[in-house]
């Protein structure tokens, strides 16, 4: 999997499956909540879209609001890269919650 792949895998589910209105900002420096505006439940629908339509695998580790920055970074994430701290700072705890994941998951297993 490159970089290309997944940005091209990314443009495809968020312009066709998702419909997200807001393309015309999408880039790989996009920022996904302010360009995209692409909030915690949509973004686990792309990442189960990005698995389960493109095969591209998510890494089993914790997740934070880092890895969600921007489209690059989360294409990092995906490539099983992990984002530098700061070295003033300690990680911070998931952002994505086990309710939150539940959720969308119960939405996507009843639409289909």
């Amino acid at each position: 999997m490159t970089c290309d792949t997944i940005l091209e895998a990314m443009r495809q589910t968020l312009a066709g499956p998702l419909a997200n209105p807001h393309m015309q900002n999408f880039s790989a420096q996009a920022v996904l909540n302010d360009d995209l505006h692409i909030d915690p439940v949509i973004l686990i629908n792309l990442m189960l879209h990005l698995e389960t339509d493109h095969g591209i695998e998510m890494p089993e580790r914790e997740l934070s609001k880092d890895d969600f920055a921007t489209v690059d970074g989360l294409i990092r994430m995906l490539l099983g890269e992990t984002p530098k701290l700061q070295a003033d700072t300690a990680p911070a705890p998931s952002e994505i919650t086990l309710h939150c994941f539940v959720s969308c998951l119960c939405a996507a297993i009843r639409r289909h």
